[in-house]
């Protein structure tokens, strides 16, 4: 693995997910260096594969892997389990060898004040997490929004990916919509429900109240977590080093009705709270 040839720790990822942002974020944060190795998907399958199930040992994704839209990932079989967990990402390679599965243990891995409450934590990988990542693929994967997805896929990849992308493009596509329900539209209304309830949650537990963040003067895990995966939901110019501004602005500018509805979140407590965390401490870092 390039991490022990290097000694420098080595981030598989696919760039710009909300769970890599919190994994590869928390490490700018403290100044951690490693290297990142970026995939997209359908790219990211052999690589993961072969670094999670094909050694002696396996280092099986334990949260934030994605399972079709409304499933429950506790209800899967477990051969259905261990096919999502083993080709999710971020995951992260240490120069001794040894592999941090997901992005919590990355974060936590980061120097920053760690999340260790599991009911929190829960929070945060299994209700915020998926809603947000369902809310942004309901809208990018609509037809309307094909260039800007295929954007997304092509960003920053060699000429070899964009041959390739042009043959399978339309089934990754087909196969991205299936996954996430597109054309449900019962599934997007639910979704905004449960994250008006949820947001409303989290301004109410988590937001802080008499300090500048969470938990106190010091930039923590938990800060990062709740910024990183509320931010597919609000589109902050920064996210992920700011690589995907463009795309995201694309897709505003020609949609009124996603506008008008990132506007209202940003607009809530929280969003205000995860838009000002952004602008003061994430970096724009081109890939």
């Amino acid at each position: 693995m390039q991490a022990k040839q290097t000694e420098t720790p080595q981030l598989l990822t696919i760039p710009y997910s909300h769970y890599v942002e919190l994994a590869r974020w928390s490490w700018l944060l403290n100044d951690k260096t490693f290297t990142e190795s970026w995939y997209m998907p359908g790219q990211h399958v052999l690589p993961l594969l072969s670094l999670r199930v094909a050694g002696p040992t396996q280092h099986l994704s334990a949260t934030s892997f994605v399972t079709k839209s409304g499933r429950d990932p506790n209800t899967l079989s477990q051969s259905r389990a261990q096919e999502a967990r083993s080709t999710a990402v971020p995951a992260l390679v240490l120069p001794s060898g040894e592999v941090l599965t997901d992005s919590w243990m990355i974060a936590n891995a980061s120097g920053l004040e760690p999340l260790t409450d599991t009911a929190i934590r829960k929070v945060y990988d299994e209700e915020l997490g998926p809603l947000a990542r369902q809310f942004a693929y309901c809208t990018f994967l609509k037809p309307q929004h094909r260039k800007y997805w295929d954007a997304l896929l092509c960003h920053q990849q060699g000429w070899l990916w964009l041959i390739l992308y042009f043959f399978i493009g339309g089934y990754i596509h087909a196969i991205m919509s299936k996954l996430f329900g597109l054309g449900k539209s019962e599934l997007l209304a639910e979704c905004e429900d449960k994250l008006d309830v949820l947001f409303e949650r989290i301004e109410r537990e988590r937001l802080p109240k008499n300090s500048r963040y969470i938990n106190g003067d010091k930039i923590s895990v938990e800060d990062v977590a709740l910024c990183s995966l509320t931010a597919p939901i609000l589109a902050p110019p920064k996210y992920c080093g700011g690589n995907y501004l463009h795309i995201f602005a694309g897709v505003e500018a020609t949609d009124a009705g996603y506008h008008k509805k990132v506007e209202r979140y940003r607009q809530t407590k929280l969003g205000k709270y995860v838009m000002q965390f952004y602008e003061d401490h994430r970096e724009m870092r081109m890939l």
